[in-house]
């Protein structure tokens, strides 16, 4: 069920929506620079045209969908995804390196803005993880983003092989539901043990689909919020990264600056500075 609404949830979802709403006050509409390859990419971009979006038709959205299979000796997880909430698919390469070859696509959802007059813009949710679930994952974040409703709509995707077109490629029964489990090993042999036992499961999903599955890594989930943003028709970006998304939000923004209109990043993982 969704989370119940508290004093300090409110008081953060406001700090969030005064924070955004300052960012986009800093700069001016349109103030990106100049195209930058979006031909390539609105190729891979579905149902082009569509009012709301330069290729989005949403459509009601269904928990079967969208909800993340359980973890092996779990239940079902208890989510339950918004009535308001709307859903559609996006086409992006496989490879953003050859924005021409195969597609393949993924599912994003948007909760609309509930103020008056027109959204103000697109605020890109970047879920945690690695691996989160994205779509869900905002459906439990209502409170957080209620004050930021009132201006902008909310948008999130669900990252590949989580769910839609990806799963099918790469499905849970044989690459598993969500990665290498998090064990703890007490001997050196039991260690070596449960790395061939991941390998070995690994191995059989590349063997499935290995142009998919070389293109898990970081750098290409950073590369499907281009695809997103155009489809969304927007020029640039409003992104709230929470944990392990900040990583995939301070890489777009190192990739991708001059189409980003402001970060807020919370609680995440600090992936810059020395361990030592």
């Amino acid at each position: 069920m969704p989370r119940r609404r508290n004093r300090t949830t409110s008081l953060a979802g406001a700090a969030l929506a005064a924070v955004l709403l300052a960012g986009c006050a800093a700069a001016p509409a349109g103030a990106a620079g100049g195209d930058t390859g979006d031909a390539g990419t609105v190729s891979a971009v579905t149902d082009s045209g569509s009012e709301g979006g330069a290729g989005i038709e949403w459509r009601e959205c269904t928990e079967a969908e969208l909800l993340p299979p359980p973890m092996e000796g779990h239940g079902p997880p208890e989510i339950e995804i918004p009535e308001e909430m709307r859903c559609a698919e996006v086409a992006i390469p496989v490879d953003h390196d050859n924005p021409e070859g195969r597609t393949t696509s993924l599912q994003v959802g948007t909760l609309p803005h509930t103020g008056g007059g027109q959204s103000r813009g697109t605020v890109l949710y970047v879920a945690g993880g690695p691996g989160g679930a994205g779509i869900p994952d905002l459906s439990q974040e209502l409170e957080t983003v209620a004050d930021l409703r009132e201006h902008f709509d909310v948008v999130a995707w669900s990252p590949r092989r989580v769910s839609g077109a990806t799963v099918d490629l790469l499905p849970h029964d044989v690459c598993g539901y969500q990665g290498p489990g998090f064990v703890d090993a007490g001997t050196r042999e039991e260690f070596d043990e449960l790395v061939a036992a991941h390998r070995a499961v690994m191995d059989q999903c590349r063997d499935r689909d290995p142009e998919l599955f070389d293109s898990m890594d970081t750098l290409r989930h950073v590369g499907d919020m281009e695809p997103i943003r155009v489809a969304l028709g927007e020029e640039t970006l409003n992104l709230y990264a929470q944990s392990h998304g900040g990583v995939r939000a301070t890489a777009y923004a190192d990739l991708h600056t001059e189409r980003l209109e402001s970060v807020v990043l919370d609680s995440i993982v600090d992936n810059v500075s020395d361990p030592e």
